[in-house]
């Protein structure tokens, strides 16, 4: 599964999913795009929600509180919002063995939050970006998912602020590539 928007404002994953759905899927593999789990922020071009919350500090497990109004105000508590609840719940029925969610500007695919340290590594070696350790969030996304009891793993990769074309087609073959290893 590819997720294009989970911050309204970084835009850089929709590039990705138009090449990837333009693609051949390998055999073997149920490729699952998102464009979006954030709708409001994607039309508001805001990062957070129409509820001003970051849904990417509204997940369970992690979550804690924190200030109204901030730009990474994780909402009054953990799945609080519609879109996490939803999303949250489409992944409990299909339970995706990886989910990759696209952000910026940090440059970098993250060990962090759990994710499997060989898919962190195939993805930055395939789509030339470095791997790093980014942090964890509280509340984030990919940490809540990669706590899950199936195994699956997440991973975030991070744009920096802009991408060439052939950047954006670099890492759209990388997911392809990263797919085909995956389904064994």
């Amino acid at each position: 599964m590819v997720v294009g928007v989970i911050h309204g404002n970084e835009r850089l994953g929709l590039s990705v999913l138009g090449r990837l759905r333009g693609l051949a899927v390998p055999t073997g593999v149920d490729l699952w795009t998102v464009t979006t789990v954030n709708p409001d922020g994607l039309a508001a071009d805001t990062r957070q929600n129409a509820h001003d919350v970051d849904l990417n500090r509204n997940w369970p497990g992690t979550w804690q509180p924190s200030s109204p109004g901030s730009a990474t105000y994780g909402g009054p508590s953990a799945a609080s919002e519609p879109e996490t609840r939803a999303f949250r719940d489409f992944l409990l029925r299909l339970r995706p063995r990886t989910v990759v969610v696209f952000h910026s500007p940090l440059d970098a695919v993250d060990y962090s939050e759990g994710a499997d340290p060989a898919v962190t590594r195939y993805l930055a070696k395939a789509s030339g970006y470095p791997a790093r350790t980014l942090g964890a969030r509280p509340g984030s996304f990919t940490g809540w998912f990669n706590a899950q009891p199936w195994g699956g793993t997440a991973v975030t990769f991070e744009f920096a602020a802009s991408a060439t074309s052939e950047q954006l087609s670099r890492v759209t073959r990388s997911l392809v590539q990263l797919a085909a290893w995956r389904r064994g």
